[in-house]
């Protein structure tokens, strides 16, 4: 359980940093391109994490 809450909280923060910097106006457009997919990529990653909790819970207690 701890993993995946780790694991999870170290995905949110790096959405987060994607996103503060694709507001950033400083960057040409293939840039913002590549961190939408990378934030893409990593929501499905989270996404993917929860439901597997959420599906199983007392596996990970």
């Amino acid at each position: 359980m701890f993993s995946f809450l780790s694991l999870a909280a170290i995905l949110i923060t790096i959405i987060v940093f994607c996103l503060v910097f694709l507001f950033g106006n400083s960057y040409p457009q293939k840039t913002k391109h590549v961190l939408i997919e990378i934030i893409a990529i990593l929501l499905i990653i989270f996404l993917w994490i929860v439901l597997e909790i959420f599906i199983n819970p007392l596996k990970y207690v």
